[in-house]
């Protein structure tokens, strides 16, 4: 989302315009006939606009998600991602321009080189992983701002990057590595500030559900990430302002169903991981439908 936000604010003049594409929605065959399909479908455009604006280079697809078209870690010649990129050079060399942006994570895309079924004409732009400081700077900004805040994330701030100085623990010491390759992308980042900082129930004697010391305990034995997404929808609903949020059981419930119906029914849906990045692609936390790529709302009901 940061990239098309991005890349749409500093769009030239004339240029073409991003559109965010998941590619667990791509049925297979032509790519130009599913961009058309995208533009008319979800973005309501008559079939002649969609066409026309692919042939004067007006849309920059987004391709997200190459590396959820296929179960195993390792895709390679024979696999849905290598259809979907063998496709898309054909649709570049069959348009006059068509540039195309395609996400997909570093493993999976290394076995489709390594396969010789990557994309032919292609710059490789690869995430740097948050380091210690930069994590720190980011708690610091969020839920450490404050005394309390700061007293609460001490322990994890200084496994993240000890203030010049500063002594630490030989705990704090020990699960410095661990905690700092558990917070080392911005979605996990995101993730344990919104758990960590879940309020506890109205009357409680503590501000806070959880205290943030016992993430490095969990970053050490392996288990905060599923802890994390465990308890995040949870902990997001807690921290809205909506009086008339729904509860976490409803939304678990919904998700569960839409996930499970993607995964079954939608073209081009192999796996639960593709579902949820279809889903996810379409639809907010408090259920507001956001036409970013994914399915036409219409395909949902039978998800009840």
């Amino acid at each position: 989302m940061v990239l098309l936000l991005g890349l749409a604010r500093n769009r030239a003049s004339g240029g073409a315009d991003p559109v965010r594409l998941s590619a667990a929605s791509w049925p297979g065959g032509s790519v130009e006939a599913w961009l058309v399909d995208q533009l008319t479908f979800v973005w309501r455009l008559r079939r002649a606009e969609a066409q026309l604006l692919l042939e004067e280079s007006l849309v920059l697809p987004i391709i997200d998600g190459v590396d959820e078209l296929d179960s195993t870690e390792s895709p390679g010649r024979g696999s849905r991602a290598a259809a979907l990129l063998e496709n898309i050079n054909v649709y570049q060399d069959t348009m006059e321009r068509a540039p195309v942006v395609l996400t997909c994570r570093w493993h999976q895309y290394q076995s489709l080189t390594d396969a010789d079924a990557s994309a032919r004409t292609a710059v490789i732009l690869q995430l740097d992983h948050v380091d210690g400081i930069q994590a720190r700077m980011y708690l610091e900004g969020r839920v450490a701002d404050q005394d309390v805040g700061r007293a609460r994330w001490a322990s994890v701030l200084d496994c993240l990057s000890p203030s010049s100085g500063t002594s630490v623990s030989p705990n704090v010491a020990a699960a410095g590595p661990d905690v700092r390759q558990a917070m080392s992308t911005p979605w996990r980042l995101n993730l344990a500030a919104t758990v960590y900082q879940e309020p506890s129930p109205v009357g409680s004697s503590e501000i806070y559900l959880r205290d943030p010391a016992e993430l490095l305990s969990r970053a050490r034995n392996g288990t905060l990430y599923p802890y994390l997404l465990d308890h995040y929808v949870t902990a997001t609903i807690a921290a809205s302002p909506d009086d008339h949020a729904y509860n976490p059981q409803q939304v678990h419930h919904w998700l569960h169903e839409l996930a499970s119906y993607l995964n079954s029914a939608l073209p081009g849906v192999s796996t639960a991981a593709g579902a949820v990045s279809v889903l996810t692609s379409c639809c907010t936390i408090y259920g507001r439908w956001l036409a970013l790529g994914g399915p036409a709302t219409s395909m949902l009901w039978p998800a009840g």
